[in-house]
């Protein structure tokens, strides 16, 4: 009944290439932070000099995660995701099409627009290694 790990699974889509980070929790059963390497180019906005700081509960009725993505001691990125648990039948699914409609066409929408904005900032465009 115990979480021993957490797997975090990441993608950079542009490429097609995906990699996961094996968290071990047993040290900390209800939440716990760890620092990572960061192992994927995942955004030409940012180096690979990085480390990835997440901080996450042990699934249960509620789940919290939080990401940071830092680089000589900054934070340049931070996500947090709130979940809760729900049934996963015929009326949960239908709940959430109807709730969040093409979910993926607009966050797909929405990179890319952040991605125009921070272009025509002038932030370096860093290519894939």
């Amino acid at each position: 009944g115990q979480v021993v790990a957490q797997l975090l699974s990441v993608t950079n889509t542009p490429w097609g290439e995906r990699t996961e980070y094996v968290v071990d929790t047993r040290s900390s059963p209800g939440a716990w932070t760890e620092r990572i390497v960061k192992g994927l180019h995942v955004s030409p906005f940012m180096g690979m000099d990085q480390h990835y700081r997440l901080t996450a509960t042990a699934p249960g009725e509620e789940l919290h995660l939080a990401l940071r993505t830092e680089e000589g001691g900054r934070t340049l990125f931070d996500a947090d995701l709130e979940l809760r648990r729900r049934p996963a039948d015929r009326a949960g699914l239908g709940h959430v099409l109807r709730r969040y409609p093409l979910m993926t066409l607009r966050v797909s929408l929405a990179i890319h627009l952040q991605a125009l904005r921070l272009w025509r900032k002038g932030v370096p465009f860093r290519r894939h290694p």
